[in-house]
């Protein structure tokens, strides 16, 4: 007798009710009809279900002509059979049944096809988009209004990253010069580009690609907002770009990499990276040092600090604030918040300007003169000296706060090969951290033989009194423009352990340096010009962007 006989028998032996009522064509059919409609009975998650979907059991009564009850009873004995059987080729002589039943109980594909991918359960709010491989579409549908050829979303990639240009003028560039048409178009498709648009196909060509990189699929929610719909996707890749993940971290060539003979006849190697940071900022949560996003681009805290938003700005401050306020009731609290409100005002700014120039009013019509003419508008440097009164022992901040600047480690040639975002400072304790993470133990010969940085004598410090080894073996050297202009010859400290000049394997046989130790410097005047792009964006389009 076959195996799989033999398991069903002492399944039937172990269910006394189901011995008594089913047959072995029964048990057949049961198998055979669970199996083309195996989608229906795992749903999305891809697990088998203990108890069967009730949908399902509704259609399996008539067409098995048993129970639901014992339909029950036969899933929880033969599921795990039915699973191990569910690849295998599906019988069309089932199909009239389903012909007959399955419209009664709701059994069908449940997917909507669309031209990049599919939805299963559309209507679940938890239903995702599953793309149909990993290959970039020819034309990616971006919205439910628009497609988007993919070497368009080429293009606007070169004009962000040549020119920096933002997306309301690649879009308005795109509607005056190249996307000039008289006959409108007649379906719901959107007829022109604008802002948002061009960063919608931005970045889904960008995370398509990405997972084409991976050979991985790209999946996103199918509800939701459109502006939200990438944020996990966005949140995965901008993690594993930290540290080791960006493209060219190993990058090498002749001008990042120097080989040299030494006297023992062996060949060896040096290599330079410069560390920098850049004024690159986006938003944060208005608590130092805090990393968790906001929920929204006006927020002041993140969702764990929301709470603070109630909370008197000023520092030290614990009192709750007033309705139409920022401060509590406290009089040099309030008078610091409607100073900081006078002070940002246009009418008193140009009021400021006019009493510092000396200049006097512009008569009205109908006045004597200039030189007579008194101003009805209290003096600037009065209104600020009575606010200021009240306000001067007390700080605080009143706005949205931004990170400190972005991070970058750049190879002597111009590669960047890492990045990490610095939110409260540029300590070099968080700069240790990050070379750490961009050269981490797992690849000892990663690290740089010699690693430039505007504030290595300070950095070198720090690991001396911390008692860290890490960087023993790396020449730590000012860049050589740092070096000349912004630290003095009478500290010791600094030419004995960063003076590039130091370092004779800098020195090529020529007298000149071997390495472009102001890389970075060159580097940031291109990666800064960005700031004007991002800053509005949210933390993950921000970071992907750069």
């Amino acid at each position: 007798m076959p195996a799989l006989a033999i398991d069903i028998l002492n399944r039937l032996v172990a269910h006394p009710k189901l011995a008594q009522t089913l047959q072995l064509q029964q048990i057949q059919r049961l198998l055979e009809f669970t199996r083309r409609i195996w989608p229906e009975i795992v749903g999305q998650t891809g697990v088998v279900p203990v108890v069967l979907p009730p949908q399902v059991v509704a259609f399996l009564s008539p067409v098995l002509r048993l129970p639901h009850d014992i339909i029950a009873l036969s899933w929880l004995a033969f599921s795990d059979i039915a699973a191990a059987f569910q690849q295998d080729p599906i019988e069309p002589s089932l199909d009239d049944e389903f012909r007959l039943h399955a419209n009664d109980h709701q059994i069908d594909c449940h997917t909507r096809y669309y031209p990049n991918y599919f939805v299963q359960q559309a209507s679940n709010p938890a239903a995702m988009r599953e793309y149909y491989n990993s290959a970039v579409p020819q034309f990616i549908h971006v919205t439910e209004s628009s497609f988007v050829e993919r070497q368009l979303c080429e293009y606007f990639e070169m004009q962000m990253a040549v020119t920096h240009s933002s997306a309301e003028g690649i879009a308005h560039v795109y509607n005056l010069a190249l996307g000039l048409s008289s006959i409108p178009n007649a379906s719901r498709l959107m007829h022109q580009l604008d802002g948002e648009l061009v960063l919608d196909a931005f970045f889904h060509n960008a995370v398509l690609r990405d997972k084409a990189a991976q050979h991985q699929v790209l999946s996103v929610t199918h509800h939701g907002d459109q502006r939200r719909r990438l944020d996990a996707a966005l949140q995965e890749r901008n993690t594993r770009m930290m540290g080791t993940g960006q493209e060219f971290w190993a990058h090498a060539c002749n001008r990042c990499m120097k080989l040299y003979q030494g006297e023992d006849g062996n060949w060896y190697q040096i290599t330079a990276g410069v560390h920098d940071g850049v004024t690159v900022r986006h938003l944060a949560c208005s608590v130092h040092n805090c990393t968790e996003p906001l929920p929204s681009q006006k927020a002041r805290f993140c969702s764990t600090h929301a709470h603070l938003k109630d909370v008197c700005y000023i520092r030290d401050c614990n009192s709750l604030t007033q309705p139409g306020f920022r401060t509590c009731t406290l009089e040099s609290h309030r008078a610091h918040e409607l100073g900081t409100i006078e002070r940002h005002a246009a009418m008193f700014q140009l009021h400021n300007r006019l009493q510092k120039s000396g200049i006097p009013h512009v008569p009205k019509a109908g006045s004597s003169s200039a030189s007579t003419t008194k101003s009805t508008v209290p003096s600037p440097a009065v209104a600020e000296k009575s606010s200021a009164s009240a306000s001067s022992m007390v700080k605080g901040k009143n706005s949205r706060s931004w990170t400190h600047n972005e991070q970058l480690f750049v190879r002597c040639c111009g590669v960047i090969i890492s990045r990490v975002t610095f939110f409260g400072s540029e300590g070099v304790s968080g700069v240790a951290a990050f070379l750490k993470a961009t050269f981490p133990p797992a690849y000892p010969g990663a690290i740089p033989s010699y690693i430039f940085y505007d504030n290595n004598c300070t950095f070198k410090k720090f690991l001396l009194s911390s008692g860290d080894h890490y960087f023993d073996n790396v020449g730590l050297p000012v860049d050589v423009w740092h070096f000349k202009c912004k630290h003095t010859e009478r500290d010791v400290f600094c030419q004995f352990h960063c003076n590039p000049a130091r370092f004779q394997e800098l020195i090529g046989e020529d007298g000149n340096w071997i390495f472009n130790s102001s890389a970075a410097e060159q580097s940031n005047a291109w990666f800064g010009k960005f700031q004007s792009v991002v800053q509005e964006m949210n933390v993950l389009r921000c970071l992907k962007k750069l």
